[in-house]
Formats: C-alpha cells, sequence, structure tokens
C-alpha cells in the first residue's frame, strides 16, 4: 500500500468512525439538521486545513449537509481554540486542535481563555492525529 493510499484510508476510517458515532436508532435521521462548522487554529493552505477541506468535502457528500472550514490562525492557535470553545455546544461546531492548541499552551502560559481539559471534555476538539470527535 502506498503512502497516499495509506493516508486516504486513515480519513475514511477515521470519518466513518466519527460519523458512525452519531447513528443511532434515535437521531439516525436527525443528524447533522444544519451547516456543521468546523474550526481550525491554522491558516487557508496549510497542512490541517489541506486535511480538513479534504474530509470536510466527504463528509458533506455523506450527510447531505454543507461543513464549512472556519479558518482562526493567531495568537499560537489560541484564537482558533477560544472561537471553538466559546460556540454553540448543539453538535454542529467543532475543531480541529492542533498540540500547541490542546498540550504545549496549557504548559507554556499561566493562563489561557479557554480550558483545555473542560472544554476538550465536551467533546468540541478534533486532534490533529486525525482521530475525530465531535
Amino acid at each position: 500500500m502506498k503512502r497516499r493510499q495509506f493516508t486516504q484510508a486513515t480519513l475514511w476510517v477515521a470519518a466513518g468512525s466519527y460519523a458512525g458515532s452519531f447513528v443511532s436508532s434515535a437521531n439516525a435521521q436527525s443528524w447533522p439538521d444544519k451547516t456543521v462548522k468546523w474550526t481550525l487554529s491554522q491558516p487557508p493552505g496549510s497542512g490541517p486545513d489541506n486535511v480538513a477541506r479534504i474530509v470536510s468535502d466527504r463528509l458533506a457528500k455523506l450527510w447531505g449537509q454543507a461543513v464549512v472550514i472556519d479558518n482562526k490562525p493567531g495568537g499560537q492557535n489560541t484564537i482558533g481554540a477560544l472561537a471553538a470553545a466559546r460556540s454553540t455546544p448543539d453538535g454542529s461546531n467543532f475543531y480541529f486542535a492542533t498540540t500547541a492548541a490542546l498540550v504545549t499552551n496549557p504548559l507554556l502560559f499561566k493562563s489561557l481563555p479557554y480550558d483545555t481539559a473542560k472544554d476538550c471534555a465536551s467533546g468540541f476538539c478534533c486532534p490533529q492525529s486525525l482521530c475525530l470527535a465531535g
């Protein structure tokens, strides 16, 4: 298996696992019922942005609902993380997290405008390792 094929397979497994986590007999027909917003703390054209756009295009086709990429770069990923943490926790807002936002920043800065443990526990984070959670 070539590297590109492996990467694509990994993305599909992650996306499929993520999509499958929302399917149940109670809500199989209702989610997503509106546009899904995926916040990134990286600029357009960056590696995470490219991955997010590839996956979001496939998820939009799978779900039959638009998936919007919202780039919020800057501030050592704090701007994007804060925007995601302040978003409405209605199941349609997600954050493609970076190591800096989740691991490095809490160790380097005395205070952050978001709480990594609390906000990620609520399920808004999508760690950059392609493990999607919502």
